[in-house]
Order: structure tokens, then sequence, then C-alpha cells
């Protein structure tokens, strides 16, 4: 008799943050299994190495080994540079060990130049570890985080006792990824997750930091405590990470709520009483939602008893074109390398002119670059608009964007019109979504032979009650 192994999956995954830039970039988390389960599915970004390296530079490192490997480096970003020949090595993290101020009492000063010349000499991503004084590492963290804005660079750790300052500015303020520390119990570890997304900090942006207590607690616990806690992110992430379907007899109800999205409804207004009792009682996240807008009123009526207030803040038209109405613009080009930070600045001041809540980071954009049509003048981008997937049959046109001292001047319209021609010459329909109070982008899809096919609106809770 064969043996048939029963694997266990589970419905989400464990957050992915990436640091670091460009091809040396490195993604921490993003599994859907526990450590060494490849059976139960593939484990993707396997743990990383870093190196630790301290502002004492070759001071630190005594051992004839270490004084082989690092010969002839002078200064600490001589070290970081021989870092990147040592096989293996994912990160650096540098270790401002001499800021201690019952120590070498380093100055924030000095910190931040050793921290950009690493940071100038190595392509690797950067870990920055402060010396464990509370307040001196809340002033560390964020002059290095400004000094090294667009490095994307993991400063390592906000505490219960500086959070606040640290995760405000390292991620909020200069856009760095962050470390939670806690002690080796999975319930404070929770809470410390938990205060810093109330504060404004992205969970994507957060790397759990559970500290090592080999003596006390014995590595055992330790260890069973780190599976704990990867156990328990998979498992509650039903209740954030969640597909339910609701009958009532021929008519149907479609929830769909993937992290970091909103959730999205569809189907009959009908069904939205027994759905909404599912999900309190499961103790299921419910934020802001998206749908057809006749549901999304239904749904803001079914939801004041529970006390919770929600108002329509994007009012979006569906809109489709299946035939060519004008020929496209010769000037039309697709987007190359060189365009990456344009393009995003301009992505950027789109979701500030549509009031959307979504936090963009570079990244992304530099591997979806060749979807972006650009129309160019006075020697930079003035409009813009990415062709995005959307279904088998259709492509969707998303972040139109023109530059405001452009408007006016028909650049958005050779722009729409030449994506949506190439879309209609690959067989595909054209898809978008327009805000009903924008007439003047309304009027323009309109005469580019776009046809309304549906309403549908973006409702965002507006009362202080905590989440359930």
């Amino acid at each position: 008799m064969s043996f048939e192994p029963k694997t266990q999956a589970f419905n989400s995954s464990i957050s992915s943050v990436t640091i670091g830039t460009g091809d040396k970039a490195v993604t921490l988390g993003g599994i859907n299994v526990l450590p060494f389960y490849a059976f139960d599915a593939p484990i993707t970004n396997a743990p990383k190495i870093g190196v630790e390296i301290t502002d004492h530079g070759m001071a630190a490192y005594p051992q004839a080994g270490l004084q082989e490997f690092y010969a002839g480096c002078q200064t600490v970003a001589d070290m970081a540079k021989r870092v990147e020949t040592m096989h293996g090595a994912s990160f650096i993290c540098l270790h401002f060990e001499g800021a201690d101020p019952n120590g070498d009492n380093r100055s924030i000063e000095e910190c931040v130049e050793i921290a950009k010349s690493v940071a100038d000499a190595t392509d690797l991503p950067l870990v920055i570890m402060g010396c464990k004084n509370i307040e001196k590492d809340a002033e560390l963290f964020t002059k290095v985080s400004e000094a090294l804005q667009g490095k994307n660079i993991l400063v390592f750790s906000a505490r219960e006792e500086n959070y606040k300052s640290v995760g405000a500015s390292a991620v909020m303020a200069y856009g760095q990824k962050v470390g939670a520390e806690s002690a080796v119990d999975i319930n404070l570890a929770k809470q410390l997750n938990t205060v810093m997304t109330q504060l404004g900090v992205n969970a994507q942006n957060i790397v759990m930091n559970i500290g090592s207590a080999a003596a006390g607690y014995g590595y055992e616990y330790v260890a069973s405590t780190l599976d704990r806690i990867k156990d328990a992110a998979l498992k509650q992430a039903d209740t954030i990470n969640y597909a339910l379907r609701c009958e009532q007899g021929e008519k149907r109800l479609l929830a769909l709520k993937v992290e970091p999205y909103n959730l999205l409804l569809l189907g009959d207004e009908t069904c939205v009483p027994e759905l909404l009792q599912f999900l309190f009682d499961g103790g299921c996240e419910l934020k802001n939602y998206l749908c057809a807008s006749e549901l999304g009123y239904v749904m803001q009526r079914e939801l004041e008893p529970y006390g919770r207030r929600y108002e329509e803040a994007l009012a979006m038209d569906f809109m489709e074109a299946r035939t060519v109405t004008e020929p496209s613009a010769p000037e039309v080009e697709t987007a190359g390398k060189g365009d990456l930070d344009e393009i995003f600045a301009c992505a950027q001041r789109f979701v500030a002119d549509c009031g959307l809540l979504d936090k963009p980071e570079k990244e992304p954009f530099r591997k979806v670059l060749d979807s972006f049509r650009i129309l160019r003048a006075d020697g930079k981008i003035v409009s813009m608009a990415r062709i995005a997937p959307a279904t088998q049959d259709d492509l969707r046109l998303v972040l139109v964007y023109t530059r405001d001292e452009y408007r006016g001047r028909g650049y958005a319209r050779k722009v729409v019109n030449s994506a949506k021609n190439e879309i209609l010459a690959a067989g595909k329909r054209v898809t978008l979504n327009v805000d009903r109070k924008n007439p003047v982008s309304y009027h323009l899809y309109r005469s580019l032979g776009f046809e309304r096919m549906f309403s549908q609106g973006e409702f965002r809770r507006v009362d202080n009650r905590p989440e359930s």
C-alpha cells in the first residue's frame, strides 16, 4: 500500500517586505507554509543571510579569520564593499555600537556620515541597527532614515518605548522599512504590530523582530514561539483575506477581501444582511468596500445598526470601448528605464489628486514600465496612461494623468486614444473607471467611444469606532 501524504494549505500568506533597491533587493516573508514544510507548498522567499559590521570598523574584529577576510580595509565603507564578495550574503547589517551614550557616545552626525558612506559603497540592502539606548536610537534612526531616502533600508528596531517616533519618521516620513522588536512573547509581538498599524505604518513595511533568549527561556521555547507566531499569522489572516458566497434561493452575493485592497462585493443586495451577520460573527475585517453603487447604498443602510457609518468617497463609472474612433498619435511612445522617476512622481500626484488611500512605492513601477504609454513635451513626460491586465477578454487603462500645467492641450486625448487603439488591435476590449464628479475626463472618454456599463463606488468608513 502506497503512502499518500496529506498536505495542509493555508488561505493566506505572511506579508512580504522588500528591502533594498534594484537587482540586489531582498524580499522577506511571503510564505504560506510553516518553516521547512516544503511538502505542503513551495517555500518562496527562503531565509536570507546578512553580514553584520559595526561602526567600530576593523577594531571590532580581532579574530584571525576576519582580519584575513577584511585585510586592506581602512574604513567601514571598505568593509561593506568587501562583504559583497562573500558567498551567500544577501544584505548588510550596520550596527552602531559606538553610538551608545554609555560607551563611545558617537555623535548622530558622525553616525549619519558612516551610514551614507556604506550606502554609497555597496548595492546590497542595508539594515541599520542601533545601540539599544531608546532615546539615542530614536534620534539616530530618524536622521539615518532621512539621509538614506530612496535606499529602502530596514531600521532595526522600533520598540514599545519608541515605536511612535521611529515608525513616524523612518516609515511614514522617509519611506523606509522598520523592525518591530518585542520580547519572546506572542501577545507582546501582536500588540506591537497592532499599535504600529494603528499609528499608520503599513503592515507591508514591518518586519517582526521577536528576539532570542537562549538563556532562561531556552532555545526550544524561542523556536516554538516563533513557530506559533507564524502559525497564528497564517490562520488569523483568514479573517483579513477571505472569499465568501452568500445564497438565498437564486440570489447570490460574493465578497472578496485580499490585503491590502478593499472588500470587493458583487451580486444581489438581498443577501447583504446575512453576509454582514456572518462577517461580524466571525470577526472578519471590514474597513472600506468597493461595489456597484446601488449595492453600496444598501450596505450603508444595513451597516448603521452595527454602529458603522460609511460614505461614497469615490463615485465611478465603469466604461468600455470596442471600436476605433480616430488614428493613433505617432508621438505617443512606450516608457523606458530612464522614465521611472518621472512616472512615479506623476503616479504620486495622480493618487493625491484622486483622493485615493493608496501609498505607491517606486519599485513595483520598475517592473511594469513597458506597460506605460507616455507623451513628452518640453523635454519631460507631460501625459501618461498604463495598460493593465484585467480579464481574459479585456485590458484596462489606469493611471491616466496629465501634469496640471499641460492640461487642456489634448495630450491626454492622444495618450488614451493611442493606448486604446493598441489594445483593440490586440483583439481585446478596453475598459476604465472614471470619476463621475470629473466632467472633463468623462467627456473625453465619451468622445473616444467609451460607453458606461455600470456605476460603482468606493465606500469609506467615516465614524471613529474601533474595528471589530
